[in-house]
């Protein structure tokens, strides 16, 4: 298993390959995913199945073990579509590290920011969130603010 967290760079080429029309490269991410932490990288994860175009049978075959602990997120189904909302609830109740509640908001954060500027919103140049953090978060005294700038009380 690989110890180090998954980078923003490293997440985007395995975004890539999962969404690639060819076989091959989604396998590759599937592989790589595989060895990752489940906890440590969770919004990643749930990310990268977002975006995938690999099946359900090839998550099994690919990332079984990534695969079996997405399975065992409670209120959370591999077989429907997997929407903010629905990943943002996982992360709740997985109480998933704190990194990959920023990540996972900044990946938000840009998706509504291209949504309003394809509505005509283009004079916006940048969207900030101000999120408070649930019961059960801790907001680590070092992390006041993401890499985006995204406020968090």
């Amino acid at each position: 298993m690989n110890t180090e967290k998954m980078t923003r760079e490293r997440f985007e080429n395995v975004r890539r390959m999962l969404e690639s029309p060819d076989k091959e490269n989604q396998i590759l991410g599937l592989a790589i995913l595989e060895e990752q932490d489940f906890h440590e990288n969770i919004a990643f994860i749930l990310l990268s199945k977002k975006y995938t175009h690999a099946t359900n049978d090839m998550w099994k075959e690919h990332a079984p073990t990534i695969y079996a602990e997405l399975e065992a997120i409670p209120g959370l189904s591999l077989d429907n579509v997997f929407t903010f909302k629905k990943i943002l609830e996982a992360l709740t109740v997985m109480k998933a590290p704190y990194d990959q509640l920023q990540f996972y908001l900044s990946t938000f954060s840009a998706y509504l920011l291209e949504q309003l500027k394809s509505l005509g919103y283009d004079f916006i140049e940048d969207l900030d969130l101000n999120i408070k953090l649930k019961d059960g978060y801790e907001q680590p005294r070092e992390l006041v603010q993401s890499d985006k700038g995204l406020d968090v009380d």
